[in-house]
């Protein structure tokens, strides 16, 4: 096993230069608790999976991409995943099957963010071995996504219970602060 994809995809999402992993897992993670981390698991895994997928798609097909469209559309996914942070009321009534839509959009997502990094590991892969490779970078994706949504979920339950500090409030006030930030993302990107 070479490590150097699996670093890849570590820092690749841990990259603090990188926005956009962190305000979409940010934005995912808040809504969720200790006692169902493992839901939160298998939406950060789909989203891994939409990522890979879009890395396959473009090493296969050689999909010529609208570099300028997917660096748009990546901070629009990040302010859709954080409107239920904001209106959080309004989705408690609307009955929709939060299952699916959650989990679909998260491989959509994953699928967007995945296009936006496919020039580069185009540059970088190997030929001989690229299964192998993706599969290393997707699982060092996997891990990092794992560290910050452990995290934020752990600082959540942090706020919430040594300030007292309602979960609706932290999710709120979160949700507007990404949600601004992903505007100035999409604003830079437009520019």
């Amino acid at each position: 096993m070479d490590i150097f994809y699996f670093n890849l995809g570590l820092t690749h999402v841990l990259d603090v230069n990188a926005l956009d992993h962190l305000l979409f897992l940010t934005a995912l993670s808040l809504p969720f608790s200790l006692n169902s981390f493992k839901k939160l698991f298998f939406m950060v895994t789909f989203f891994t999976i939409g990522h890979t997928l879009s890395l396959l798609i473009n090493y296969f097909y050689q999909i010529p991409l609208n570099t300028y469209l997917i660096e748009i559309l990546i901070p629009i996914t990040i302010s859709i995943t954080c409107l239920p942070l904001i209106i959080n009321k309004f989705f408690n009534i609307i009955n929709f099957n939060k299952f699916l839509l959650n989990y679909f959009s998260a491989i959509f997502f994953g699928v967007i963010h995945g296009f936006g990094f496919s020039n580069f590991f185009l540059n970088i892969v190997r030929e001989d071995s690229t299964i192998s490779n993706l599969i290393e970078f997707a699982l060092g994706i996997e891990v990092a996504q794992i560290i910050i949504v452990s995290v934020v979920i752990f600082l959540n339950f942090l706020v919430v219970k040594i300030f007292n500090v309602k979960t609706n409030k932290i999710q709120m006030i979160t949700g507007i602060i990404i949600f601004i930030m992903s505007g100035k993302m999409l604003y830079e990107n437009i520019i």
